[in-house]
Order: C-alpha cells, then structure tokens, then sequence
C-alpha cells in the first residue's frame, strides 16, 4: 500500500515522501481501515520539522492523524466494527495519511450517514476535544447548560452542539441544556 512518511526533517515539501509499505495488522483491540479522507493538522507539519509536542515517533513514520474509512479487518475484541463507515485516530496518534490505517477501536465513532468522508475527517478531533472537554474534564452534570459560541450559523457542527437535527457520533444526551451564542457576521 502507499503511504506518506515522513523520513527526515524538514519543510513537508522536503521530510515527506510517498512510499510503498506493507498492510499493517491490527492487534487486540483495532480495527483496519481502509481510508477514504485524512486531515493535514498543524501539529502535523511540525511533526514533518521534528517538533511534535505530545508525540515523537522515529523516522521514517507514516504521517496522519485522523482517518475516515471503511472496516476492512479487525483484531480480537474489534469484531462488532467490521464493515462499518467510522472516523478515528491512528493508533499512536499517526498513520492516516496512508491508504490503510490501524486504529483503536476506543477511539472511532461511526460516521452518520449525513456527512460525507471530508466532513467527517473534519469533524472527529473538534467533536471528540469538545466532548472530553465537557464530560471528561469538565464533568458536566444534569440540568447544567451550556452556551455555544457561534453555534447557531455554522451549519451541521452547530446544530449538533446545540442539539438541533440529528446527534452527532457519541452525543450522549444526559439532561443538560444547551444554547447557542451569537454566530459570525453574515457573509457577503
């Protein structure tokens, strides 16, 4: 399979180079997935300059840190997964810039059927940052509100944070309200 890895450092246009490298396997735990959209972050291209901050994997790796895709194949314990449309987060937090990625199954949602494969890529870390942010860090209790900024003009993200429409892949809806703030200025 092909995959973009970075093998020395330097500006992306230097540290990257499309490479042919074998399938990976998924362990206990991971699903295989064949990748239909990745996202390029920040902390990506500085992982490209050697500075990722929270991770530092050796060189070469496979660059990419969230995927959307199909369930190709499973490790043990991963079978419920099989098949199915998920976003996630390579394990190890790289990976996905390839066109298989293993991930672990704790850290992929199923995508709704609405999003197509880029909106989603471009919704999992967002989504997943604001739900820990909120339950995990925040622990935000029944009957507590939550004010969303800009929420009511940003189309399907805001409606999902706010609750309108259809909920998005982990909303766990436990009593609290929530309400969105005033959106950006109307575009011209």
């Amino acid at each position: 399979m092909r995959a973009w890895r970075v093998t020395r450092y330097g500006r992306p246009g230097q540290a990257l180079e499309l490479s042919s490298v074998p399938s990976p396997e998924p362990g206990p735990g991971e699903i295989l997935v064949r990748t239909s959209a990745s996202v390029c972050n920040y902390n990506e291209v500085d992982g490209c300059h050697g500075r990722y901050l929270t991770i530092n994997p050796p060189l070469p790796y496979t660059l990419g840190m969230e995927f959307v895709g199909e369930v190709i194949a499973t490790g043990p314990g991963a079978e419920a997964w099989m098949g199915r449309r998920v976003m996630g987060s390579g394990t190890g937090a790289i990976g996905a810039h390839a066109e298989q990625v293993v991930g672990p199954m704790d850290m992929a949602f199923e995508v709704p059927p609405e999003l197509s494969d880029i909106e989603a890529a471009a919704f999992y870390y967002p989504f997943h940052l604001a739900y820990l942010g909120l339950h995990e860090r925040g622990r935000l209790q029944e009957g507590e509100t939550v004010l969303v900024h800009v929420g009511g003009r940003w189309g399907r993200l805001g409606r999902r944070a706010t609750g309108g429409g259809r909920r998005g892949p982990g909303d766990r809806h436990r009593g609290q309200r929530r309400e969105a703030g005033p959106g950006p200025p109307p575009r011209c």
